[in-house]
């Protein structure tokens, strides 16, 4: 054999051994890509669940801050109410009071 035909041998060898490896290359490739993929579609899933309870926690929350508006809402009314009854007792003890000094004042002109 002449040193032509080896070197077109070694060639070829060479040929032979870059196809097997882009072969091997692609594949990888093939397998990255799909896990890839999948890592995507995990991190969405876990991304949607993320966003899921935190909604269901705000509207928790939002519930909750409503509920204790309205008790709040709901128990100064009540205090209002007590306030008002008390302002109007208390109306009616100074009108008693006034009545009474009134009719010491009259008595002391008497005597």
């Amino acid at each position: 054999m002449t040193n032509q035909h080896k070197s077109l041998g070694f060639a070829l060898k060479q040929v032979a051994t870059l196809k097997n490896n882009n072969a091997k290359l692609s594949t990888d490739l093939t397998a990255s890509s799909k896990q890839i993929k999948y890592i995507d579609k995990e991190n969405k899933k876990i991304k949607n669940t993320k966003q899921n309870q935190c909604t269901k926690e705000k509207k928790n929350l939002t519930d909750q801050m409503k509920l204790q508006e309205e008790e709040w809402s709901y128990c100064m009314k009540e205090e209002s109410v007590k306030v008002k009854d008390k302002d109007e007792r208390l109306e009616e003890k100074i009108k008693d009071v006034n009545k009474l000094k009134k009719k010491i004042s009259e008595l002391e002109k008497k005597y």
